[in-house]
């Protein structure tokens, strides 16, 4: 039995920075291009959740551990460049473990090539080295297929391979079969692609078309440059000889010359001969030295390598925009020592954030500035003021010019039991930020959900946030439903409020009915919903009075999800159904049906990260999007507010500034 993770576990201690996909993939596709080799390059690292699905397997841990954290496909477009590909790669990171599938005469397969290598030394200095504690190898693995087969992998992995039972039945033996021979056919234009352009070649080797032999014998990516006059007397000259070499002289032996060639140069057909002459002709002939003296004249390692004459353009700076994540401002009340034990969860979250980046900070709670490049860390504690201001900033690992930033301001509370806890997480582009990538990215800090989860202390925002105990807030006699009044209504409100209104049971007027939309459970809602704001479920005789009275005065603020006019929608379902409260003042209505029917975009969930293996519709659908509606609009719904907060100064401890 192997070693089994959660992804809780795998997403704290294996963090693999963009850097190592991208120094990879940069590599490969240099040297390919060095080569002038036909090819389309795709990367991926491992994400929690897959490297959870894999140790679930069983099959990994002690001596056998996972080699494919960072993953590269090479897709050439020649059967011969798998094994040219071989090498070279071989030559670039050290002998690999190479494995290739083999078909027999009565099967075919997509034939699969794949290579594990270790990581060079400089990347695996980028990912966090508790990594290696949990039997995952320092290597990477590289895929080469060819174009034809690329495709028919992806569909056998998904169609054929996963239900290989049915395929191998009697019964639909001859789907199977019909299979077979597409991808016999698709082997045989591998090969046919080959030959014919080799026939075709030769035709023109015996016709003395030097230049386009070159290019179809060759089979690289050249430029348009024309082949020298000059060569065509040289290459025809003493019955073809030197055009005999040309031709006879295998393709991989000029690839590994050109892959000696140490930076990029447009290959051109002169460049070609010239290679070939340099080191596979070396022979010192009179041949020889005219071709030498002709690549010596046209310079031909410059020639057209520098054609595009850029004008010089003056680079503009511009600024950072600041495109908020989460942002929320929060009461805790707990003991007396609120104030040491707040500060200190803000300022363990920065040591184990940046503790290897800026290796000198103290262990106790203290101010601090540390400044690398990309990094930076800005803490100023005042204990006898009771305040603390946290800014942390480090580059992206995945976008180019972007910045993350999260900022904890702690100031005093309503008394010496409280303090105000204000949390922002953020991006800094030059760019626009997508929705897409505002959802998929950061989210709440871990700090934040770890106070709001404690079950220690107590979190308020006009009225009190759920525990992690919790399952919701109850709105059922008028004392409940006053203050949940007074909670919609607050003009200090800074988060959102879910208002889940539900009839009761049949046969027990105390007890709500939680089954109410078919399977639509309120108290799963407010698990996912807790670290966002409130949320609460009504009894339908308690909070009609308040919702009446409410969009009375408010009725322009009441918008609804279809084609029915909000308040009519409203009263016409008997005001059951969920309601958002904005803390910009906006209310969103979800009519039962809407619930009951929601399909949410499940490609867009997807891409967020969310399992829809059995959703399609319902309930948890809408919960969905919910969560992401209200994650959507967290920072322009505080942005909004901001200007009933006051900005307070917190002066840093006198404290060296740490450059590291």
């Amino acid at each position: 039995m192997g070693v089994q993770f959660t992804k809780e576990e795998l997403e704290t201690s294996v963090r693999i920075p963009f850097k190592v996909e991208s120094e990879l993939k940069y590599n490969i596709t240099e040297l390919l291009n060095r080569c002038g080799i036909f090819h389309t390059i795709i990367s991926r690292r491992k994400t929690a959740t897959s490297l959870e699905h894999k140790f679930r397997s069983g099959k990994y841990g002690g001596e056998k551990k996972i080699q494919d954290i960072v993953g590269i496909r090479v897709i050439l477009y020649y059967q011969d460049d798998i094994t040219i590909c071989r090498h070279l790669f071989d030559e670039a990171f050290g002998e690999g473990d190479w494995v290739t599938s083999e078909n027999d005469d009565d099967s075919f397969t997509a034939t699969k090539t794949n290579g594990v290598f270790r990581l060079p030394d400089y990347l695996i200095d980028q990912i966090n080295p508790s990594a290696w504690d949990m039997s995952i190898d320092q290597t990477f693995e590289i895929q080469i297929r060819t174009a034809y087969f690329e495709g028919w992998h992806e569909v056998e992995h998904d169609l054929r391979y996963k239900y290989q039972d049915i395929w191998e039945g009697a019964t639909y033996k001859k789907y199977s079969r019909q299979l077979n021979s597409i991808i016999a056919t698709l082997e045989l234009c591998d090969d046919s692609m080959i030959t014919t352009l080799e026939n075709f070649s030769h035709e023109l080797y015996r016709e003395e078309r030097w230049d386009e032999m070159l290019r179809m014998h060759y089979r690289i990516r050249m430029t348009d440059q024309e082949l020298y006059p000059e060569l065509y007397e040289v290459f025809s000259a003493d019955s073809k000889a030197y055009g005999k070499k040309l031709y006879k002289c295998s393709r991989e032996k000029l690839i590994l010359q050109l892959a000696n060639i140490r930076r990029v140069i447009p290959i051109s057909v002169n460049m070609v001969v010239a290679v070939l002459n340099d080191t596979v002709f070396h022979d010192g002939s009179e041949t020889y030295m005219k071709v030498r003296d002709i690549m010596k004249k046209h310079n031909v390692f410059h020639d057209g390598a520098f054609e595009s004459v850029r004008t010089p353009v003056e680079v503009v700076l511009s600024p950072l925009k600041e495109y908020p994540i989460f942002r929320n401002k929060v009461l805790v009340r707990g003991g007396e020592d609120i104030f040491e034990e707040i500060s200190s969860v803000v300022y363990q979250w920065a040591t184990s954030k940046y503790g290897s980046i800026f290796p000198g900070m103290e262990e106790a709670v203290s101010g601090c500035l540390y400044r690398q490049s990309g990094y930076m860390l800005e803490i100023a504690y005042d204990p006898k003021n009771r305040t603390m201001r946290m800014y942390s900033s480090h580059l992206a690992n995945d976008v180019p010019c972007r910045t993350w930033d999260t900022t904890a301001i702690i100031t005093p509370g309503e008394d010496e039991k409280s303090i105000w806890l204000e949390a922002r997480n953020s991006i800094m582009d030059r760019d626009r930020v997508s929705e897409q990538e505002r959802l998929s990215g950061f989210g709440i800090p871990s700090f934040y959900k770890r106070i709001c989860s404690h079950q220690k202390y107590e979190i308020w925002d006009v009225a009190k946030y759920l525990s992690y105990a919790q399952t919701r807030f109850l709105v059922k006699n008028e004392k409940q439903a006053e203050d949940f009044s007074h909670l919609i209504s607050s003009e200090k409100r800074n988060s959102p409020v879910v208002l889940v209104v539900s009839p009761c049971e049949e046969n027990d007027p105390e007890k709500l009915n939680e089954e109410w939309i078919g399977n639509y459970t309120v108290f799963r809602l407010a698990r996912t919903f807790s670290n966002y704001g409130h949320i609460y479920t009504g009894f339908y005789d308690a909070v009609q009075p308040v919702l009446e009275r409410f969009f009375e005065k408010n009725e322009s603020l009441l918008k609804a999800e279809g084609p029915i006019p909000a308040l009519e929608n409203v009263k016409t379902n008997h005001y059951f159904g969920c309601y958002l409260f904005r803390p910009s003042g906006e209310v969103t209505y979800y009519s039962p049906s809407f619930v009951e029917n929601c399909t949410y975009n499940r490609n867009y969930g997807a891409q967020l990260g969310h399992n829809f293996s059995s959703v399609v519709s319902g309930q948890e659908c809408f919960q969905f999007m919910l969560i992401d509606e209200i994650h959507r609009n967290m920072g322009i719904i505080w942005e909004n507010n901001r200007s009933k907060h006051v900005k307070k100064t917190i002066s840093l401890e006198q404290k060296p500034i740490v450059e590291e």
